[in-house]
């Protein structure tokens, strides 16, 4: 996978284990396999957005932050 991939995917593991919650949590909020989170969580697998807009949702977190690791400034 190419960088992005991979840094937004290290993102994502980072929110979950700041905020405590196992890779099942997640996968069943998303409604996916435990297996399908973690291609993409170990950058194995492209993220489709509508995933990103629910994992943002899931941490409270706006989506520009996963992508690119920074707070958004309006």
């Amino acid at each position: 996978m190419n960088e992005r991939v991979q840094d937004i995917a290290q993102r994502i593991k980072g929110l979950r284990l700041i905020e405590g919650v196992s890779e099942q949590e997640v996968a069943k909020f998303l409604n996916l396999s435990v297996t399908d989170y973690l291609k993409y969580e170990n950058g194995e697998d492209d993220i489709p957005i509508s995933i990103l807009y629910e994992i943002a949702d899931f941490y409270q977190v706006d989506l520009t932050e996963i992508l690119t690791g920074i707070s958004p400034k309006l």
